[in-house]
């Protein structure tokens, strides 16, 4: 008779630690999700910073606190970004595990059960979930976000270490403070999840991706084009400050393969042979695209509609191109701030 018992998760503390500008209209539904977590109350800890808001979100956050929890507060950041106002937060934090996401986000009731499990392996010092964005009438911001999450979760499980999202992250205080003297070096307005995964990834088995599809998180579309271009130009900007070979090379595979596409294409305009070789070419691409965006889309359960993904490949043939080399030389501007 095997008198083992079954081996129990020990709930460890965990910092929730979300820095806030101007996300008045979202911050409501964030903090209901957050509200909601299945998680002992006594284990979980909430800061909110805010990073220099400019609309009614501190009086929310407030007001907030006031009717819900007595194991949170507000921090109040100065003006020097995102980066600085989390950093606060994460100096301030009692756990020893950081839970971060964004404001405009819902969280699953299950998400902090999913991160616990991820560090019962004391080798385990971030963690990454998957996101989805939220809402109808996005189709194609909708498919891009699968696509680029899909690639994500899949090359973290092959222990590629290319990117990861601030959405849905989680890592060890002590882990965070040694490499942000790293961090505030890259001087990059955007992506220290990126470099911080890229920095983790140095040791062996230190990433892990959260489990089961109770820890996706939801968050908003770009309302216009305006702001999703800025969002990608902001997005792309970091590709230059990578130190990550595996991160460069899959980078420059991306620009290469589209950069192909469209010379073909501005060919095939003015020379009637070069169409079968573009032809050829995103044909290729579109049978890859395709399978691997099918197994992302059965296992977070959302539909491809065809129409729509035979439009996002049309229209990544200039886009892709145009974002790598616009990011590096063009201003764009994010939560009211030039960069």
């Amino acid at each position: 008779m095997n008198s083992e018992q079954p081996s129990v998760p020990i709930e460890q503390g965990i910092s929730i630690v979300i820095a806030f500008r101007n996300e008045a209209k979202n911050l409501p539904a964030l903090l209901r999700s957050l509200a909601a977590l299945n998680y002992p109350s006594e284990k979980v800890e909430f800061i909110l910073v805010n990073d220099n808001s400019e609309d009614r979100g501190v009086q929310i956050v407030e007001n907030w606190l006031d009717t819900n929890f007595t194991s949170a507060k507000l921090l109040h950041g100065n003006s020097l970004g995102k980066k600085a106002a989390q950093y606060l937060g994460i100096q301030n934090a009692t756990f020893e595990i950081i839970a971060c996401t964004d404001a405009d986000c819902e969280l699953p009731k299950a998400w902090l059960k999913r991160i616990n499990e991820s560090f019962i392996d004391t080798k385990t010092e971030l963690a990454f979930g998957a996101v989805e964005i939220a809402g109808e009438n996005h189709a194609l911001q909708q498919l891009e976000f699968l696509a680029l999450i899909g690639s994500t979760i899949g090359m973290l499980q092959k222990d590629w270490a290319v990117m990861g999202n601030a959405a849905n992250m989680a890592f060890r205080k002590q882990s965070y403070l040694d490499v942000f003297p790293t961090l505030e070096k890259t001087g990059s307005a955007s992506g220290d999840d990126v470099f911080l995964l890229h920095e983790v990834a140095k040791k062996q088995r230190a990433i892990a991706v959260l489990a089961g599809k109770d820890s996706v998180v939801k968050t908003l579309p770009q309302a216009d084009f305006k702001s999703l271009f800025s969002q990608r130009l902001r997005w792309a900007s970091k590709a230059r400050l990578y130190s990550s070979k595996i991160a460069i090379a899959v980078a420059v595979l991306i620009f290469a393969v589209n950069s192909s596409l469209l010379l073909q294409l501005l060919a095939a305009l003015h020379f009637t042979t070069s169409f079968v070789g573009f032809v050829f070419l995103f044909a290729v691409k579109l049978v890859a695209d395709y399978f691997l965006l099918r197994s992302f889309a059965r296992f977070y359960e959302q539909p491809i509609r065809i129409e729509v993904f035979l439009l996002q490949e049309i229209i990544n043939i200039i886009y892709v191109p145009t974002v790598a080399v616009l990011s590096q030389f063009v201003r764009f501007t994010w939560k009211g701030r030039k960069y």
